[in-house]
This record gives C-alpha cells, sequence and structure tokens, in this order.
C-alpha cells in the first residue's frame, strides 16, 4: 500500500548503508509514521497545496511505469541504468515525478551514481535525503550555511509551502541558496566511510541541512527515540503549473583508507535548450565522463558532441584526450571528437494477446502485431508494456518466435476489448475503490469489479548499445 516513499532510493556503498531506508518502524510513539513519510526517506516530491496528504491513501493506484533499465550485461557492467515514473494517483494532481540512476564504473568495484529526478504540476518540487542510520556522521559542504534555532518548522512558519507535516522533527536547521552547483560529505564517525554528493544549481531553490531522529539504534523504544540524531537534507523549490524542475546529483562512496576519484563534477545546458534535458560532465584523475539526459531525439550538442535520445555517455581519457567508449539507451546518436555511435531503433508493438503462466498454465507469452523472427540479439534485453493511462512495468525477454515474446517474468494482465484487465494489484475495485483483499464474511465476491486500465496497451524494447571501437 501507499507508503509516500515511491521512486525512493537506497544507496549502499564503502561496506555501509550510506542513504538508507530504516526499515518498519512498529511503535507509534517511536515515531512511526514520519518513518513512514517521504521526509524521512531519499525521495522526491511534488507538493500540492490544495491537497490533503494525511488522508487514506491505502488503495490508491500511484501509476508506476518503468521507462529504462539496463543491468550492465552489454557494457560489462561499465553501465548500469534505471528510470521509473510515478506521479502518484491521479488526484495528487502531479504533470511529471520520474528519476533515473545510472551507475558508471570507475575503477575496479569503484562506481559514481548519477541521480536525476524530473519534476511538473504542484506548488513546490522537494527532495530529501538521510544519512547512516548506523553511526553519527561530520557533515562537510562548499555552501556557506546559516544556522537557525528552533526547529525547520519555526523557520519556514511564515513560508510553510511544502510538505511540512513533520518539519517540527528537523532540528537545528542551517540553510542555504541553492542557485549555483555544490557538494557536500557525510562521513561516519565510526567507519571513516564516506558519501560525496555533488548536486546541480536549480534557480530560487533553497537548501536546508537538519537533524532528525534515526531508528535503528533507538530500537523501536519511545524512550530512546530522540537519542540517536541524524542529518538529514532538504531541498525545495516553489514552482507554477508551467516549471519543470530538474533534480540532479552525483554520489561517490569511499571508505577511511581510500580517497574520492571523482574530483569535479559540471553541469550545463545543451543547445538548444531543453527543459527536460540535461547534461552531466563527470572528471577523475583519468576520465572525463560526459552523460547528456534528454526526453526525446532532437539533435542537442554539449562538452564537443552532437547527442540525440535520451540517455546518452561518452568517456574520455584525459591523457590521450580520445573516447574509451560510448553509450547509448536506446536509439540515437553521438557524433564528435573522433567518434560516432548509433542505438538501435526502438521497437514499439500493439499487443495482441497475452498468456500468464499462473493463470493459463503455460509460458509467459505475449503476443504481438507485427513480427521479429530471427531476433536471436534481443533474448535477455528488459521490454516494457504501456498502458492507457502510460503505467506498465518491465519484462526480460527470453525468446522470440515471430510475433510470440515469451517473458521471464508474468506479464499479470490480460487483453480485453476495453483495455488490459490487471490480474495483480489493481485488479479488483469495490464501489470504485481499489482493493487488495477480496470477498469474506462481510461483502460477497461477486460485488466485487474486475480493473481494467481503458486504452490499447502497447510494447515498448529498447537496446543499450556500448561502443569500444570508433571510425
Amino acid at each position: 500500500h501507499y507508503h509516500g516513499n515511491f521512486l525512493g532510493i537506497t544507496l549502499w556503498g564503502a561496506g555501509m548503508e550510506l542513504l538508507p531506508d530504516a526499515g518498519y518502524v512498529t511503535s507509534q510513539a517511536a515515531y512511526r509514521y514520519p518513518n513512514q513519510d517521504v521526509v524521512f526517506h531519499n525521495a522526491g516530491w511534488v507538493t500540492s497545496q490544495n491537497m490533503d496528504y494525511t488522508g487514506d491513501n491505502t488503495n490508491k493506484y500511484t501509476r508506476p511505469s518503468l521507462l529504462a533499465y539496463d543491468p550492465g550485461d552489454v557494457s560489462d557492467k561499465q553501465v548500469q541504468l534505471l528510470e521509473a515514473s510515478e506521479p502518484g494517483p491521479v488526484e495528487d494532481l502531479v504533470d511529471i515525478k520520474r528519476r533515473l540512476l545510472m551507475m558508471v564504473k570507475i575503477d575496479g568495484n569503484r562506481s559514481y551514481v548519477l541521480d536525476l529526478q524530473r519534476m511538473k504540476g504542484g506548488d513546490a518540487h522537494e527532495n530529501f535525503l538521510r544519512a547512516s542510520e548506523e553511526e553519527d556522521c561530520d557533515l562537510s559542504t562548499s555552501l556557506e550555511l546559516e544556522e537557525h534555532g528552533g526547529t525547520l518548522a519555526d523557520y519556514l512558519k511564515s513560508n510553510p509551502i511544502g510538505l511540512n507535516t513533520y518539519r517540527s522533527y528537523m532540528s537545528e536547521p542551517r540553510s542555504a541558496e541553492g542557485d549555483e552547483a555544490f557538494d557536500f560529505t557525510w562521513k561516519g564517525q565510526q567507519s571513516g566511510s564516506s558519501l560525496h554528493v555533488f548536486m546541480n544549481g536549480i534557480e530560487n531553490s533553497e537548501v536546508y541541512f537538519s537533524r532528525i531522529p534515526t531508528a535503528r539504534r533507538a530500537g523501536n523504544k519511545a524512550e530512546l527515540r530522540d537519542n540517536y540524531p541524524g542529518w538529514h537534507f532538504y531541498r525545495r523549490r516553489l514552482v507554477n503549473d508551467t516549471d519543470i524542475t530538474r533534480y540532479g546529483a552525483v554520489y561517490e562512496s569511499y571508505r577511511d583508507t581510500q580517497t574520492a576519484l571523482v574530483k569535479n563534477v559540471k553541469w550545463m545546458d545543451a543547445e538548444p535548450y531543453d527543459s527536460q534535458s540535461i547534461v552531466c560532465v563527470v572528471e577523475t584523475e583519468e576520465y572525463e565522463d560526459t552523460i547528456y539526459i534528454s526526453n526525446d531525439n532532437v539533435k542537442r550538442s554539449a562538452n564537443g558532441y552532437d547527442f540525440s535520445g535520451t540517455t546518452c555517455m561518452v568517456r574520455k581519457n584525459k591523457d590521450s584526450q580520445t573516447a574509451e567508449w560510448g553509450y547509448i539507451y536506446g536509439e540515437g546518436q553521438i557524433v564528435g571528437n573522433g567518434i560516432e555511435v548509433t542505438g538501435e531503433e526502438d521497437k514499439k508493438f500493439r499487443i495482441l494477446s497475452v498468456s500468464d503462466s499462473i493463470k493459463d498454465g503455460e509460458k509467459n507469452e505475449i503476443k504481438i502485431e507485427g513480427s521479429l523472427s530471427g531476433n536471436t540479439s534481443l533474448n535477455g534485453v528488459w521490454a516494457r508494456t504501456i498502458f492507457g493511462d502510460k503505467s506498465g512495468w518491465g519484462l526480460k525477454i527470453k525468446s522470440i518466435d515471430q510475433n510470440t515474446i515469451e517473458t521471464e517474468q508474468h506479464p499479470a494482465f490480460e487483453i480485453t476489448e476495453e483495455g488490459a484487465k490487471m490480474l495483480f494489484f489493481p485488479a479488483k475495485s469495490l464501489n470504485g475503490i481499489l482493493t487488495a483483499a477480496i470477498g469474506g464474511d462481510v461483502t460477497p465476491l461477486s460485488e466485487y469489479e474486475d480493473v481494467v486500465i481503458k486504452g490499447q496497451p502497447w510494447l515498448e524494447i529498447k537496446t543499450p548499445t556500448f561502443v569500444t571501437k570508433f571510425r
């Protein structure tokens, strides 16, 4: 059910859970409900001031959709990619809420993670991060922080727009403007493990560091609930209906015996400008990585390259000033500085019928309008379903026989004249309300209705391309 933490992340590195999810706190007196809320997770949020977020959200459908998934098989784990969209229930009035994570190998088992969140709608776009639950951390930052007494609720009392329910738990707030790019580090006082975070500058954004109660060391005991305060990061931008916010971050972790490999991160816009496109240039001692993210296939230029496509990356060796490899997810192209990389054309098909092994006792199969006969190169690639409300999920391709695709996961829907009938949640509704429980002594099973997402279902296939040899 709905815990206000969708599109949240957990980050492990340097032997620690550095951006943690505290887990499930069972005692209300030990801050059970704050720990379930978005502000205590590593998540972004679009807040509309006329919405009541304290109501019962248990059975609301959050319209999730997998937009991209590459586990790194093609690149030998040099690049791993995940992007999802989850705007929430339709009542939340959110136009865009999506998150892209790209893990890029630097050397050996050392990597960094690019985190890009794009938001549109509401009155405030917010981003929350929390430091380790296991130990106290020291904070260092390039920002000049202004210290305030009391809590963040006190400080923002005259301008409370945003998720303000648990600001009273954010003590000793420190503030700064977020217009320019900045970085900060949380370092564990016992382990010495560090998380170095580089963030982009966003016009008219605010940055707040404060202390919040942590749960694990308190052990679900109310008398210990305030004994282990940890660092909390909060970023806010007040917006209008047309604003799109791009929250960008690069995370690197390293142990006490290691040094940071990421030396600098630069953020820039490609030309021509686009509100959903961004370029991130990550510099290490050896490499300059240029990462381009967009939402279309329009050609744009940045850092000496022409890009098209939704996700592109070039690694350049600093000594030789030549490209070591190029990466594209889906269709697109990279041209410039002596390289040319072209991605595979995206494939999109109408879904004609579905066979689910749970329901039908057979294979998990999707029949499409069209043919992929002989295309064994797609075995192991992840496809995604697209339903009429833009939601959908990922399915790994096992094999293809002309217009029949066998998948590793259950398709979990049927094709009807109206659209896609759900087999898993949200599969049933009662009096128009979605429900995960059916039957029982009170309500006969016959009174529940099947949930059908209206509209033509589609199957989309995007292929990752990784090139190390150039013309």
